[in-house]
């Protein structure tokens, strides 16, 4: 990842020994959340930069962690003479990518030495080697001293070729089984004794250690010198005996175990396991799942638009028969548009159908009560049924015409009506059923096809689009309409 640089730093020829005091101040104040203490402690820190400078040989930087939290700003820096740079860094943002070492100083408070970093020297590939000390004050650390040097072809070669130490685990014969079973797994295994020096670590944490930037074998190192979680969170006299740590370091995400179990002396167990592309294909659902929320709803827009166009139109025709037509369409859209609604809401590709039908009902049922002399009252109930966005649609529009049926024909001459509205759970297909306690009708008559344009929509729908199939019951205490549609198993497609 390219660094970032404030204002126009870089493109200033750096003066040898300079510490750039002067604009400390300025890029902390813009770039942390530091005090004005703070601030004129580092600016002090800053002035002893020239002389590790030159008595070193190297360049000297310091850095402090920008408000986000997840990269750093260099706010002063002493060049040697014989510098990687031609040119001042100062207001270079860094990032984890690049310079790991330092952000995990900063947050743990611990030195971090002879670590591998990409910086935008003059230094042939770019890399160079780093150590780093954290600067304290009250008790926090505010910032990084950074010292660097050039990566040597000898560096550069142990590196690339790590000369590993085979560990030696004969004064730990309990950890036999342990070790045979560090080798055989994916993951990063690190074995400390009870002085938190390594006696084990299998192959897979030599390699993750090395692409944070550790050179040198971490065998027998102490951990506290090279870990990129901190401290150790188990041990005698802390009350947990394992701990586990999520972080992100060096582009990389790790899910970080720690253990501790005892046999005539403490000893120390070390997981790491890279859970990178696990993580990364999270992020893009999560990305996948706002850019489809984002298109249900500008669909749900462009909808209720059309819906809003018919409306001015319905209220500008003369006859009541071609208001009624209008009236109609503009449900069938209402419909859809709350199968959209709600997508846009969860940002999901599934509707639990118990939802649509209540924002379905509750918007026929203000339409009805504001522009009738009928009281309707729906109620909504049943089990949590899921389906995709296609057959949620179908179901709205299913739904829509037969509550329009119900409006026109089941309470003629009276000034109040119940209809329900009830999804029952199968095995396989789910059942829909809409009753209501008008006047019925004669099942027989309906069925001829010059009957009823609304209920040949409605079981064309059914039959072609969701599978099911569909059931007219009517007497004179009322009508059910059963439909039956294929549900999702598990709430999950």
């Amino acid at each position: 990842m390219k660094m970032t640089i404030e204002g126009n730093f870089l493109k200033e020829k750096r003066d040898k020994h300079i510490a750039f005091c002067e604009d400390i101040d300025s890029i902390c104040r813009k770039h942390t959340i530091l005090d004005e203490s703070d601030i004129a402690f580092i600016h002090k820190t800053a002035e002893a930069l020239v002389h590790t400078a030159r008595k070193l040989g190297r360049d000297c930087f310091i850095n402090c962690v920008r408000a986000s939290g997840n990269d750093t700003v260099t706010v002063a820096g002493a060049y040697a003479p014989n510098s990687l740079y031609n040119y001042t860094t100062i207001g270079a943002i860094i990032s984890d990518d690049d310079e790991p070492a330092v952000l995990r100083t900063f947050r743990y408070g611990l030195v971090s030495r002879d670590t591998h970093a990409m910086s935008y020297t003059t230094t042939e590939g770019n890399n160079i080697i780093q150590d780093c000390y954290p600067i304290k004050r009250n008790g926090k650390v505010i910032g990084v001293i950074v010292i660097e040097r050039d990566m040597t072809k000898e560096d550069l070669e142990t590196w690339k070729k790590v000369v590993y130490h085979e560990p030696d685990i004969s004064s730990y014969p309990v950890l036999d089984n342990l070790v045979k079973l560090a080798e055989c797994v994916n993951d990063g295994i690190i074995i400390l004794n009870q002085n938190k020096s390594v006696i084990f670590r299998n192959d897979r944490a030599q390699k993750i250690y090395q692409g944070y930037g550790y050179i040198q074998d971490i065998y027998d190192k102490d951990y506290d010198d090279f870990s990129f979680h901190g401290p150790i969170h188990v041990g005698p006299g802390i009350e947990n005996s394992e701990n586990h740590t999520e972080l992100r370091c060096a582009g990389n995400h790790f899910e970080i175990g720690e253990y501790c179990y005892f046999d005539r002396e403490y000893y120390y167990v070390i997981v790491i396991k890279d859970v990178t592309q696990e993580k990364e294909k999270e992020e893009n659902l999560i990305h996948k799942s706002v850019v489809v929320r984002e298109t249900h709803h500008r669909v749900k827009n462009n909808l209720q638009t059309v819906y809003n166009l018919l409306d001015m139109q319905r209220r500008r025709l003369p006859e009541e028969r071609m208001k009624l037509a209008l009236s109609e369409a503009m449900n069938r859209i209402a419909s859809i548009a709350s199968a959209y609604e709600l997508l846009s809401q969860e940002g999901a590709e599934i509707i639990n159908i118990l939802d649509l039908l209540k924002k379905i009902t509750a918007d026929f049922k203000r339409l009805v009560n504001s522009s009738s002399d009928i009281e309707l009252h729906i109620e909504v109930k049943g089990d949590n049924v899921f389906v995709t966005m296609d057959d949620a649609t179908d179901i709205a529009l299913v739904v829509n015409e037969l509550l329009q049926n119900t409006f026109k024909h089941a309470f003629n001459n009276r000034g109040f009506g119940r209809v329900g509205v009830t999804v029952l759970k199968r095995p396989l297909y789910s059942e829909l059923i809409v009753s209501d306690d008008g006047e019925g009708f004669d099942c027989d008559k309906a069925d001829r096809a010059d009957e009823g344009f609304g209920r040949r929509i409605a079981e064309n729908i059914v039959k072609q689009k969701l599978k099911g199939q569909i059931l007219y019951l009517s007497d004179s205490t009322g009508t059910s309409v059963v439909f039956t549609f294929r549900c999702i198993e598990n709430n999950t497609i």
